[in-house]
């Protein structure tokens, strides 16, 4: 038999009888970690790739004397990882693995130095306590205490909120470098990417990464329940370990931003749109078809969706007759600093306890997990839940006002064709709307059950009015309003004392940016009073700034041929103006919020030329490159773009020398930063710099297309490259 397996080569068994008893299967291979998710455990070892056909796994792995350790879902058995003289091996023995799917099994081998904690039970008379390891390669140990230190905060607050204990006796984190999965729960073994749970020892308590960092731990952690408890029957059926995304709110206060999981454009009309579970396929015809199942749509939709359940029967709104009499729901979660006493007998949480209990150790269908948490609340949440789970696409929330005004909300599919949208009775979304006016003292609710135009109230035409629909952005859906109602809504985010949360105004950019791109619909100067009203509020604020940061590259590179420079000033005296003094040594931000807004803050103000900004950046980039204080990790990238952006040529120098010197890993964070520099000849010049071998040719490529990306002048010059 050859000894080496090819690339993407198979291994097949025949045999030659019917296994009627346990068999031994003994195959020898040498990796360093093995990724087995959605349909890699068969290259691994015979096996059924299908979620719903679990097992339990018992694995010895026989190694390298070298191979310094080993970790798998399970504990090693005790005397493992010794010498055998027969063989002249090391062996690891690890323990039986409890049932679940082949795609959770995962093992790792090679030189990892780990840390580790405990984390407490949260329930002592019942549940134990769990050793947590991170592990990783020996030189970046050091950075992954808040790693760790997450984990075990996390751990405990999620036996709560799922009202069961972690299922095996220890967690291990392994932290890979160039992981290109991202992160995996596999089950005891989670597996992450370096630099998405990394914070460097010197870097603040009150970092920006830190929470992206302890959101990231989180997520995978959330499926150890679900997902890993409980799987979906078939690789169609992924609807219910959504919640993994949902959960999430539940610990902490953040922002999904809606330009991610409401997709448009060319992600909308590529024919990316499909159901979150569809019933009719029993089985996928291909490995490509089932990995092609795990997008956005599958993942980021589900969860979604699963999130505005749970804001609506955490409403008042929600009948509670259904409900024990003692129970009134009524908060929000969305509230700051929400905690796990302020979610007791929440109607939902209650419902996903008794999915966990009905299906653990189990496997289920999207039907399936509708119908229980029907089962469990009273309420018909099968019927609710069957357009979202079973079509296509999302709905658009369309405002009317009339004469009077009076005003009704109505749905129609969102369409990239445009006006007119028409509602189809036989595929309308039952749609939990929130809303909230300058007159409401607390969240309203109202539901959208067919094509049936629903009233909300009226306007009184009084001063600062607005009426905010699909509040926190909690809905999964766009909201088209009249024109007077955007007026009043962007009045009311400029204003100094306004009521709308930096959610709300996030969903504003993010649902006029995705309306103007659509023929007929509303015209771009609703988005660019947006713009400038979130100038006007002048707050640091990570949501409107982030998704106003991902959008505003777009329009700045298409205005360029036409009116550039009006753009520029616009943003430096509408935009930027409050930000001009900002300090960038982070003297005056308080907290994560504020650090995390600065960034998008300052890219922007280097797209506008801000001149206060990139003065003070050359002035901090001069100064860490004559030995003085460090630029700020937070900021940094950002303060290096302001600094190029000056056109400083000592200043560009020293960055593309810093670029040349950084290991291959981080080197394509510098293209987007050199990009910036308006010295178009300088660009040119960079280009053929990069062409000596000190460079990989992927990093020219991400150079080029960086410069390509920032201006007109730069598309021209890196067509001109190639092409020459």
């Amino acid at each position: 038999m050859d000894p080496f397996l090819a690339a993407n080569g198979q291994f097949a068994i025949r045999l030659d009888r019917p296994i009627t008893a346990p068999v031994t299967l003994v195959l020898h291979f040498s990796y360093t970690m093995y990724q087995k998710d959605p349909v890699y455990a068969r290259q691994a070892f015979p096996c059924f790739d299908e979620p719903w056909m679990k097992a339990t796994f018992q694995l010895t792995l026989l190694t390298d004397p070298s191979v310094p350790m080993a970790l798998y879902n399970m504990p090693l058995l005790h005397g493992s990882g010794k010498l055998d003289a027969s063989t002249g091996l090391r062996e690891w023995r690890f323990g039986t693995s409890p049932v679940m799917s082949s795609y959770l099994v995962a093992f790792a081998l090679g030189n990892l130095t780990g840390i580790s904690t405990s984390a407490p039970a949260s329930d002592s008379n019942h549940w134990h306590e769990t050793n947590i390891t991170v592990w990783t390669t020996p030189d970046r140990i050091a950075n992954y205490q808040w790693a760790l230190h997450s984990a075990a905060a996390i751990l405990p607050k999620f036996e709560q909120l799922f009202g069961y204990p972690y299922f095996l006796p220890k967690l291990d984190i392994l932290a890979l470098p160039n992981y290109a999965f991202l992160a995996m729960e596999n089950w005891g073994l989670l597996v992450y990417d370096q630099k998405r749970i990394e914070i460097t020892p010197d870097e603040s308590p009150d970092s920006a990464r830190s929470f992206p960092v302890a959101d990231t731990v989180a997520h995978e952690m959330a499926h150890l329940w679900c997902g890993d408890l409980e799987a979906c029957a078939t690789v169609f059926e992924y609807f219910g370990a959504g919640y993994a995304s949902a959960a999430l709110q539940g610990v902490g206060t953040f922002f999904y931003a809606t330009a991610d999981v409401l997709p448009f454009g060319d992600d909308f009309a590529g024919g990316t749109q499909h159901p979150i579970s569809d019933p009719t396929n029993a089985d996928a015809a291909s490995d490509m078809e089932v990995q092609a199942l795990f997008d956005d749509i599958e993942y980021q939709k589900g969860g979604s969706v699963l999130r505005m359940l749970w804001n609506y029967m955490s409403s008042s709104h929600y009948d509670s007759a259904r409900l024990p009499a003692n129970v009134q729901p009524g908060h929000d979660v969305f509230e700051d600093n929400m905690t796990l006493a302020d979610i007791q007998h929440d109607p939902f949480i209650e419902c996903y306890q008794a999915w966990i209990q009905e299906k653990q150790f189990f496997s289920a269908t999207g039907a399936d997990f509708i119908a229980s948490f029907s089962n469990t609340s009273g309420g018909p949440i099968d019927l609710w839940m069957h357009n979202w789970i079973y079509s296509a696409g999302y709905p658009l929330v369309i405002v009317e006002v009339d004469a009077d005004g009076n005003v009704t909300v109505q749905q129609a599919p969102f369409d990239l064709q445009g006006l007119p949208w028409q509602c189809d009775p036989t595929t309308a979304w039952w749609i939990p709307v929130s809303f909230r006016s300058n007159t409401d003292a607390e969240l309203q609710w109202t539901t959208i059950n067919d094509c049936t135009p629903v009233p909300l109230g009226q306007l009184e035409g009084s001063k600062g009015e607005f009426l905010k629909i699909n509040v926190n952005q909690s809905g999964y859906y766009r909201v088209q309003y009249p024109d007077i109602m955007w007026q009043m809504n962007t009045q009311a985010v400029a204003s100094a004392d306004s009521p709308l949360s930096q959610s709300d105004v996030a969903g504003l950019l993010d649902d006029s940016y995705a309306l103007h791109q659509i023929e007929g619909a509303i015209n771009i100067s609703v988005w660019l009073e947006l713009v400038r009203a979130l100038g006007t509020r002048g707050k640091l604020e990570y949501s409107p700034w982030a998704i106003l940061d991902s959008q505003l590259p777009a329009v700045a590179y298409y205005l360029q041929g036409r009116c550039g420079a009006a753009v520029s000033s616009f943003l430096r005296s509408d935009v930027t103006v409050a930000f001009s003094e900002l300090p960038l040594n982070c003297s005056t931000l308080n907290g994560a919020n504020d650090r995390a807004a600065a960034e998008p803050i300052l890219d922007i103000a280097a797209i506008s030329m801000n001149e206060g900004l990139t003065s003070s950046a050359v002035t901090i980039v001069n100064a860490a490159a004559d030995g003085g204080p460090p630029l700020d990790p937070d900021l940094a990238d950002a303060i290096r773009k302001l600094a190029v952006a000056s056109g400083d040529a000592n200043v560009f120098h020293d960055i593309f020398a810093e670029f040349t010197a950084a290991p291959n890993d981080m080197k394509p964070t510098y293209s987007p930063i050199l990009a910036y520099s308006p010295d178009v000849s300088q660009l040119n010049a960079t280009l053929y710099q990069t062409l000596s071998t000190e460079f990989r040719l992927e990093d020219l490529q991400d150079l080029a297309s960086a410069i390509a990306l920032q201006r007109l002048q730069g598309r021209d010059l890196a067509w001109q490259f190639f092409t020459r």
